[in-house]
C-alpha cells in the first residue's frame, strides 16, 4: 500500500469542506492536483472515498470515515515533528545567560559548558558567578534567562523551577569527633565556632534554619571564599556549613575535610532554576534545565 501525507492532507481538506475546489483553496494547491491525490489514494485503499455528482457538495462513503481519523493522527504527527525540529534548529541556537551562585559555580558550570557543547553546538551559553541577591536583582531586570540558587533563597515575586533537592552538610576536620559518624545533629557541634559564608542571604537563612531548631551558633568569621573556609576548617580553627559538598575533600593547601549531612528535620530546600515567567515551556530553556540536572546528578 503506497499512501502518502500529502494524498491524506489533500483528502482531510475535501472532507472537511465537502468540496475538492474549496480543498484545493486550503492547500494552496490546484483543484486537479487535489482531485488527482484523492483518486491516487481510493486507487490504494481499493475502495471510493467520497459520492461524487455534479454542483452537490461531496458525500463521504463509510471507508472515508473510518479512514479519516486515523489520517488524520498522521498528519498531525508529521506536524508535530516537523515543528520540534523547525524548533531545534531554532531555539537551540543563539545565546543564553545563566547566572550562577559562587559556591554553587565551580560544581556546576563546567560540566554544564561541556555538556551544551556536546549536545547543542549551536547554542552559546554566557556565565556568570554571583550572591543569590544580586542574581535576582539581575533577574529582576531581565538580565539573565537563568539563575542557579537555593529555593530557601528566593524573593516571593520570582518564577522558580526546582532541580533538584540538596541537603545541608557539616564540614568537618579530618580528626573531628563526629567525622567518623553517618550524618552529625547539629545541636552537638552548634557550640562550637562556625566559619560561614558571608554572601547574603546566606547567613541569614542558617541562622533561621538554627533558630527553628532551638540552636544558637557561634559565629567566628563570615567569609566570601568558600575555599578559604575549608582551609580554616581543616586547621581545626571552627566548622562549616554548605549544600554543596565537591567531590574532592582535599583543600587548596592539601589538607583535609569532610562532608557529614545534618540528621535534623530542616527546611526543604532545591537547587532551583530563576526564569521569567513561562519560560520553563521554551524548548531551550527546559533543554539547559535538564542538563542542569545531568551536570549536578550524585
Amino acid at each position: 500500500m503506497d499512501l502518502t501525507l500529502r494524498q491524506m492532507e489533500y483528502f482531510l481538506a475535501a472532507l472537511d469542506t465537502g468540496s475538492m475546489t474549496k480543498a484545493a483553496k486550503r492547500c494552496h494547491a490546484s483543484q486537479s492536483a487535489t482531485s488527482m491525490a484523492v483518486a491516487q489514494l481510493e486507487r490504494s485503499l481499493g475502495a471510493p472515498l467520497f459520492l461524487r455528482s455534479h454542483g452537490s457538495s461531496l458525500v463521504p462513503t463509510s471507508v472515508a470515515l473510518a479512514f479519516a481519523a486515523h489520517a488524520r493522527t498522521c498528519v498531525e504527527a508529521a506536524e508535530a515533528a516537523q515543528a520540534a525540529a523547525t524548533e531545534t534548529l531554532h531555539e537551540l541556537s543563539g545565546t543564553l545567560r545563566v547566572g550562577c551562585l559562587h559556591d554553587l559555580a565551580k560544581l556546576v558550570l563546567p560540566p554544564l559548558a561541556q555538556l551544551c557543547d556536546e549536545r547543542y553546538p549551536q547554542l552559546e551559553l554566557q556565565l556568570v558567578e554571583g550572591s543569590a541577591v544580586w542574581l535576582q536583582e539581575e533577574m529582576r531586570a531581565g538580565r539573565f534567562d537563568l539563575a542557579l540558587v537555593y529555593s530557601l533563597q528566593v524573593g516571593a515575586d520570582l518564577s522558580m523551577t526546582p532541580l533538584r533537592e540538596v541537603r545541608l552538610h557539616a564540614v568537618l576536620p579530618a580528626g573531628h569527633p563526629a567525622a567518623q559518624r553517618e550524618s552529625v545533629d547539629w545541636g552537638q557541634i552548634a557550640a562550637e565556632p562556625a566559619i560561614l559564608l558571608d554572601g547574603p542571604p546566606a547567613v541569614e537563612r542558617i541562622t533561621a534554619q538554627a533558630h527553628r531548631l532551638g540552636l544558637e551558633l557561634n559565629i567566628r568569621w563570615t567569609l566570601s571564599s568558600m575555599e578559604t573556609i575549608r582551609s580554616l576548617v581543616a586547621r581545626g580553627l571552627g566548622y562549616s556549613l554548605t549544600n554543596a559538598p565537591p567531590a574532592s575533600a582535599t583543600t587548596v593547601d592539601g589538607l583535609e575535610v569532610v562532608y557529614k549531612p545534618l540528621a535534623n528535620d530542616l527546611l526543604p530546600n532545591h537547587l532551583c532554576a530563576l526564569h521569567a515567567p513561562g519560560a520553563e515551556r521554551l524548548r531551550k530553556i527546559r533543554a539547559v534545565m535538564e542538563l542542569i540536572k545531568e551536570a549536578t546528578r550524585a
